[in-house]
């Protein structure tokens, strides 16, 4: 039987406690609690611990999305996903994607346009995905026993089922998009409820 523990269990069970943001970049900050990420100047933040084996789902919301190079509405959003520990906190650049060699995957949660792209190891696995608007609340669910990775926005799957190799620890990842862009994204791994019910099977949160 598989124990399912909602978010007010969540805070009561002193065994289980949901992540927070650990590791930053130069150009990233964090709110009070943790859990909210600003990232610019291609900057990143990763929570306190990676994951092996179990699947997991969390959140990302995108509160703001602003591009100080431009003036219109849309902007660069940050890169959400996950990642080995080594990959870098600093100068996240399309050429860092393409050569690291650390394994990660990672969604383009741009508005600038009308699709965006997905990144799994230095290739473009997917660059027809619909572009997240301000507001909109990114899934992740992640599966260490399959060896996959869903995205979702606003309860809706978005992009193909990414893969990956055996022997992966992956951490929550965020990372800024470009220089001048300053994204603020609200992370839940658990601590509340929800926006949008979690995949069967999958852990209600990233969590020890």
């Amino acid at each position: 039987m598989t124990l399912i523990l909602t978010a007010p269990y969540l805070k009561k069970l002193p065994s289980i406690i949901a992540s927070i943001f650990v590791r930053l970049g130069t150009n990233a900050t964090l709110s009070e609690d943790k859990l909210t990420a600003f990232v610019s100047n291609r900057s990143g933040a990763r929570v306190d611990h990676g994951k092996i084996a179990g699947k997991w789902y969390w959140e990302a919301r995108l509160k703001n999305q602003a591009d100080f190079s431009t003036t219109v509405k849309d902007a660069l959003g940050p890169w959400i996903g996950v990642a080995l520990n080594g990959f870098p906190m600093n100068n996240v650049t399309l050429s860092v994607l393409t050569s690291t060699p650390y394994q990660y995957i990672m969604l383009n949660a741009s508005s600038l346009g009308t699709y965006t792209d997905i990144y799994n190891f230095k290739t473009k696995t997917d660059s027809q995905v619909p572009a997240p608007k301000q507001g909109d609340v990114i899934g992740i669910a992640l599966d260490m026993d399959a060896r996959t990775l869903q995205f979702y926005c606003n309860g809706v799957k978005i992009g193909v089922l990414q893969t990956f190799p055996a022997g992966q620890r992956f951490w929550p990842n965020v990372a800024g998009n470009n220089e001048g862009t300053l994204s603020e994204t609200e992370f839940n791994f658990g601590a509340s409820p929800f926006a949008f019910p979690v995949p069967e099977g999958f852990n209600p949160g990233y969590y020890l």
